[in-house]
């Protein structure tokens, strides 16, 4: 039997834990994430508006918890992905506990980052202690608020815009066509 090759993920939300799950029965999957559990994108209007109820319907998990990646082949990474070199076929990583970078071979290389948009999606270490924090503390922002101005008409945009509408504050919907 030849051996398993190895699929490195960088960024283990939504999509990466997806895909960890399918392709984890073929490869020997490296997840690599700054969290160390699943923040889901889900949801994101019920997150910013009522914390309290998006923690509590499961959306962020830690990684065991997810039975469907029990007996496949992977390897979970609390670090960053700080570079990649695609003629070495490696990717180059930070730890929160190393000072040092080490290196990461693989055969296949999925990028699923996502965005950094300085407002809830930001590439730092985060335990579930400080991730609950954040999420707290971004709800309090804009509770503070007078108004909010939501950009976009995706479905987070429009979970958000409802969610704040139950709010007493006024909100812009600006969906650019």
């Amino acid at each position: 039997m030849a051996p398993r090759k190895k699929l490195v993920i960088a960024g283990f939300g939504d999509t990466g834990l997806l895909t960890a799950r399918y392709l984890g029965k073929k490869y020997d999957v490296v997840g690599i994430s700054p969290k160390t559990m699943l923040i889901s994108g889900r949801e994101l209007g019920t997150r910013v508006s009522d914390p309290g109820l998006w923690l509590s319907t499961g959306h962020l998990r830690d990684f065991e918890q997810f039975r469907a990646l029990d007996g496949s082949h992977l390897t979970i990474i609390h670090g960053l992905v700080t570079s990649i070199d695609s003629s070495k076929n490696c990717v180059m990583i930070k730890r929160k506990d190393s000072a040092n970078e080490e290196e990461i071979q693989y055969d296949a290389l999925l990028i699923s980052s996502g965005v950094t948009n300085g407002f809830w999606r930001t590439p730092t270490f985060e335990d579930k202690n400080s991730a609950c924090q954040s999420i707290y503390d971004l709800a309090a922002r804009i509770k503070m608020a007078k108004k909010v101005a939501v950009v976009g008409g995706g479905a987070a945009s429009v979970s958000t815009a409802y969610n704040q509408l139950i709010m007493p504050k006024r909100v812009d919907n600006s969906i650019k066509s």
